[in-house]
């Protein structure tokens, strides 16, 4: 959900909704650098990758290229067949409730334990 101002989740750090001139949203991160003491800020397109870099910067002591390095690292690593399985169930468009439990069920006694940790691009043939 965007919030129509600044929401202050921790101390000094903030998160902004800001409305382009085509009508899409985007949201800004601010917060303060722990070295040069200054305000910082990045937009990013989505609620998710907002609240993500909130989570890294507060972990983090709001230091970005801490903060940065991480997201760097996660992006490089190849997810596992369970989690692009997840990731799937989570992206379904109004499934039922039934549907969503079933789906993890099965992900759960079938698939994570058997070849849930294979990385995903194992599965992929040219």
């Amino acid at each position: 959900m965007y919030t129509n101002g600044p929401s202050y989740v921790w101390a000094r750090l903030s998160t902004s909704t800001r409305t382009k001139k085509d009508g899409s949203k985007s949201l800004m991160v601010r917060w303060r650098d722990p070295k040069s003491r200054s305000n910082q800020g990045l937009t990013v397109a989505t609620l998710i990758e907002a609240e993500t870099l909130k989570r890294l910067l507060c972990a983090n002591g709001q230091s970005f290229e801490i903060a940065q390095h991480a997201i760097l690292s996660n992006e490089k690593r190849t997810p596992t067949v369970a989690e692009v399985i997840q990731e799937h169930i989570d992206l379904l468009i109004r499934p039922s409730s039934g549907t969503t439990k079933t789906y993890r069920t099965m992900l759960d006694l079938h698939i994570g334990n058997v070849i849930g940790y294979l990385p995903w691009t194992s599965w992929i043939t040219d």
